[in-house]
This record gives structure tokens, C-alpha cells and sequence, in this order.
């Protein structure tokens, strides 16, 4: 379905015209690109082709969006040949998940596709699905609670929703003929400026206190390499001995951790699955601080007096296999009555670490590198409202040091 070019000469100025009118004299106007669409199509009244032309859009994808959005509307369907139900294509789908998503993703599409988007349209043709159906689902959504909160859904649970969808009619694009994805024609679930939520982390101060509640030394070790590398709870569970530099003072992150059941963790019969990491940024290496590089040869050390058999492909915080992040939870829960310090997520260590680098002045660019995150836009949306705290603290200094 082809959208075309054309050209168009730029209207005048109401001060043009005025010169114009008065009887002066201007150089021609400017050309300016055009995009429209053209198409055919079979009036379901008569039964007869037709011809609908539409112009004047500024961008090629506004075109190219009308004329997708005005398919939907006289087919009533997505054009292509796929003649099944939508429940025959989450089957389908689903063992595409199982091959080509990690495990938390492929979770997240199971849970999903089974209690909020097949009950909705399991019966429906594929291709009969249009715009105006994925719209009342969207309002079906907004409406549903959760069963375990019985609150409403927050926007971010339900942008996933949406997110899954279209992925399912973009493998059927791919894979069954449809042409259109009708949920790319309805915008995004808006954001609820109410749901958004303080950050939660340590300041190296609150940190301090917290460690002061840790009995055991490797529980020591496992929280500091969280706090100073920002590293996520899978890629610190699938870290092995010879990841670790200690000459180099580095650690080599290259494989994470998911305990979520999955095809690929099912074959293995353990209880977990060694991937890759989130993305192909995830896979970095970090240089650690040199009191943490001492905490793990220490560690290191208790385990080749202590263990058996001790060996570089030994996990670093497990044995032979790597510790479950429930008894990592667990710890941190004594730890926190025994200081006397807030409670924050797993993740929010990583929140603490990027807060810190923040707030002692690094690039922004260093901060995303260290998160491993695929570009700085993704670290500027998650810490904004740090920057801002940041630059208050530098024009402070700046004024101490004019003054």
C-alpha cells in the first residue's frame, strides 16, 4: 500500500498578501513536499471498486497511517489471507515466544494473552479484528482490577498489555499474511501523573547503616558488589569466578539469571536459566572500586578453604550452582530490622548506584554505560528528577567558589 510524493507552492503570508494586494511585486513561493495516499478498495454498500485519494500530509508516516487506518475502516478486517482464530494464533505465537524472547518476556506474554487479551478476542477471526475492537478492549483494561490488589492497573502494567498485543499481530504480519497491525492505530495508554512514585534508594550514608545489619560475610560481599556496580539481580546471581579480574579490578558481565518458568528451563530440569543479558548493551565491563575487589578475594578465599572441589567456574555467590533470589530477599529483610534502615526493592540498589554517580557529578553518558542501558535517552528518562537535583548542588558550589 504505497504513499506518494508531490509538490505544492507555499502560501503566502498574510503581510505577502497585503504587498500583493497593494500592487507590489514578490518572487515566487517556495516548493514544499506533500505526501498522499491512493488505494482501492470494495464498497460494501454497492460491491463496487472504488478509488480513495487523500493529500496534503506533511510526514510520509502520516500517510502511510490514514491509509492503514482507512483500510480498517471499510474492510472491517486487517487485509491478508489468515483465515484463524485469534486463539489457533496465540498458539502459534507462543511457541515462537519460547525460541525467540527471554524467559521473563515469554513469562509476561503467558500471563497476559491468558487472563487479559484472549478472553477478549479468543473466538475472533484474525483478520476481522479492527481498530474499533482493539479500542473497547483498551477501555475493557482501563476498567479491569487486579485480582491480588483489586485496584486498578497502573498505566505501566497496561502499556505492557498493549505491547504484547501488537506484537502478536506483528508475528502474524510476518508469519500469516495479515497486512495491518490495527493496534499501531490507537495511540498508547495515556500516563496517570497520580501513579508516579518517589524512587527509592540508599544514599552511601543509609547504605552504611544497612550494612551494619549483615551477619553473614558473603551476604556482605553480595551487597556491596549491588550498591557500587549497579548491576541487576540476574546478572549478579549468573556472575561465575572467572568473570572476576582482580588484577584488572573488573568484573565482565556476560550472562543473567531468570528463575521464570519457560520451555528452554524446563528442558534443563533446574529451576532457573542462564541467558544472555537484557540487551546487547547489557553485556559490559565494569571497573569496581578497590575496598570490593577486597570483599571478593576474601570471599574467594573462604570458599577455597571451606569448599571441596573449588573451582573458577563456580558461581560467585552460590557453589556449583547459583544462589535463588529468595535467600537474597531474606537477608536483606534481617539486615533491614537489625539497622533499622527503610526498606527499598532489589532493584532499588541499582537506583542507589546511579543516584550516587549522579549526585558526585559523572557524564551521563558514563551513568548509562554502567547500567547498561542501549542508549543515554533511556538513562535521562529514569533519572531526570536526579539531574535536577544534581545541577542544584553545582551552581551551590559554583556560588561558594565566586563568592
Amino acid at each position: 500500500m504505497p504513499v506518494y510524493k508531490y509538490l505544492v507552492q507555499a502560501k503566502r503570508t498574510a503581510k505577502e498578501k497585503k504587498i500583493l494586494k497593494e500592487g507590489g511585486s514578490l518572487p515566487p513561493t517556495k516548493m514544499e513536499e506533500r505526501w498522499y495516499f491512493s488505494c482501492y478498495y470494495t464498497d460494501y454498500f454497492t460491491g463496487q471498486n472504488k478509488r480513495k485519494v487523500k493529500r496534503g500530509f506533511l510526514k510520509q508516516k502520516d500517510a502511510v497511517n490514514a491509509e492503514h487506518e482507512f483500510a480498517i475502516s471499510q474492510n472491517t478486517s486487517a487485509p491478508g489471507t489468515c483465515s484463524m482464530k485469534f486463539s489457533e494464533l496465540t498458539v502459534h505465537f507462543m511457541e515462537y515466544a519460547a525460541t525467540h524472547y527471554k524467559p521473563t518476556t515469554y513469562n509476561h506474554c503467558q500471563v497476559a494473552i491468558k487472563y487479559h487479551i484472549l478472553p477478549y478476542f479468543k473466538n475472533r477471526l484474525v483478520r476481522s479484528i479492527s481498530k474499533a475492537d482493539i479500542q473497547k478492549w483498551m477501555k475493557e483494561i482501563n476498567k479491569a482490577k487486579s485480582l491480588k490488589t483489586g485496584e486498578l492497573y497502573r498505566t505501566e502494567t497496561k502499556r505492557g498489555y498493549y505491547t504484547i498485543l501488537s506484537l502478536i499481530f506483528e508475528y502474524a504480519i510476518e508469519f500469516h499474511g495479515i497486512s495491518i497491525n490495527p493496534v499501531k492505530l490507537c495511540k498508547q495508554f495515556s500516563t496517570n501523573l497520580c501513579e508516579v512514585k518517589e524512587m527509592e534508594f540508599y544514599t552511601p550514608e543509609e547504605f552504611k547503616q544497612f550494612v551494619s545489619g549483615i551477619k553473614k560475610f558473603k551476604f556482605v560481599a553480595l551487597f556491596n558488589v549491588l550498591f557500587y556496580s549497579g548491576m541487576r539481580i540476574g546478572e549478579l546471581l549468573a556472575l561465575q569466578w572467572d568473570d572476576i579480574d582482580f588484577a584488572e579490578r573488573t568484573i565482565y558481565i556476560r550472562k543473567s539469571l531468570s528463575d521464570r518458568k519457560c520451555p528452554e528451563r524446563e528442558k534443563t530440569g533446574k529451576n532457573y536459566i542462564i541467558t544472555t543479558p537484557k540487551t546487547k548493551s547489557s553485556i559490559r565491563k565494569l571497573l569496581m572500586p578497590q575496598r570490593v575487589m577486597f570483599l571478593l578475594e576474601r570471599l574467594k578465599q573462604n570458599y577455597k578453604e571451606d569448599y571441596y572441589g573449588f573451582n573458577e567456574k563456580w558461581y560467585v555467590f552460590g557453589k556449583s550452582e547459583p544462589m535463588c533470589g529468595g535467600g537474597i530477599r531474606y537477608q536483606q529483610s534481617i539486615a533491614e530490622k537489625e539497622s533499622g534502615v527503610k526498606h527499598i526493592k532489589i532493584h532499588g540498589f541499582r537506583h542507589s548506584h546511579a543516584s550516587n554517580l549522579i549526585n558526585l557529578g559523572a557524564p551521563i553518558s558514563m551513568v548509562s554505560q554502567r547500567l547498561g542501558h542501549c542508549d543515554t535517552s533511556t538513562t535521562l528518562d529514569i533519572y531526570t528528577h536526579l539531574l535536577k537535583n544534581s545541577e542544584a548542588t553545582l551552581i551551590d558550589i559554583m556560588d561558594e567558589k565566586m563568592t
